[in-house]
């Protein structure tokens, strides 16, 4: 079998950022139909000065502020996914152990599935499926559920696959998960291709390699399915791996900072990503070579 690695350029540019949006610690955010959705929510010493609600942005040149969501109920958001066809929002909970739902025809948030894992970050939901994250003994696993917070499957993983961050399904059969891999003193990113049966098809393990990730990181694929774009979180960096070969290819925005960012958003239709800071969103253009 051959592995063709792709090596285009391609560079971030920053081309917009919306400053210290008040009473906001950006943790999560989402896209759909015309808005950008900012979950101003739980991170450390900074949940004293938020105010926890989802605030719905105008996803064009503006960026105007359109209305909020108010989210009291739930005590430490900390992530959101959308999910278009159910015209609705899921949003995970550390304190109480619960992923609630928020129906966008109401604004009126649920809870949908308690005390059964932590949503795992994904590009979005498809086919209704969400994936819920199950740490602990004897093993990793990756449980499947539908819309209607029933269970479909559940995928266990092998014991050196820790504390996935990020899950890509590329196929009904194969997934792309980062997680977590100790070196001593150094918490690592680990990226797997990985089968249902948690057999490893190839693995990035920056053990092995030149070049480190540090975890946690989040992944996302491009349009074309061809090279993985890699949120290094503790680096702030975004490096681009080649998704067939899970080769490194190279960094393409590193900023310093001393906050570990979570909300990310890659917006394939202006190829550009949105990445949080504490109470500020860069917005970057994805551009590439020929």
């Amino acid at each position: 079998m051959h592995i063709y690695v792709y090596f285009v350029t391609v560079d971030m540019h920053l081309v917009m950022t919306l400053h210290d949006s008040p009473l906001c610690n950006v943790t999560g955010l989402a896209q759909f139909g015309g808005h950008i959705y900012v979950l101003c929510g739980w991170h450390h010493e900074h949940m004293r000065h938020v105010v926890k609600s989802i605030r719905v942005y105008e996803d064009g040149n503006t960026l105007d502020l359109l209305w909020l969501i108010l989210v009291d109920e739930i005590e430490s958001p900390f992530d959101i996914i959308e999910d278009e066809n159910s015209n609705c929002l899921y949003v995970s909970e550390k304190m109480q152990d619960c992923i609630w739902k928020i129906s966008l025809d109401d604004q009126i948030a649920v809870k949908w599935l308690c005390h059964a894992g932590q949503l795992i970050r994904q590009p979005t939901v498809k086919d209704g499926r969400l994936f819920v994250m199950i740490w602990g003994d004897p093993c990793d696993r990756l449980d499947i559920y539908g819309t209607d917070a029933v269970l479909i499957d559940s995928l266990p993983f092998s014991s050196d696959i820790k504390f996935p961050t990020s899950v890509i399904q590329i196929s009904s059969d194969q997934f792309i998960v980062s997680h977590y891999l100790s070196d001593g003193d150094k918490e690592l990113c680990a990226i797997s291709h990985l089968t249902r049966d948690s057999r490893v098809i190839r693995q990035f393990n920056p053990k092995n390699e030149s070049k480190n990730l540090l975890w946690p990181c989040l992944l996302s694929l491009d349009s074309d399915n061809r090279r993985l774009f890699v949120i290094d979180s503790e680096n702030f960096n975004v490096v681009l791996i080649d998704s067939d070969s899970l080769s490194w290819i190279k960094i393409i925005l590193t900023k310093e900072s001393d906050y570990v960012p979570w909300g990310y958003l890659h917006d394939r239709r202006k190829n550009q990503f949105i990445m949080s800071e504490y109470n500020t969103l860069y917005f970057y253009k994805i551009v590439n070579g020929k």
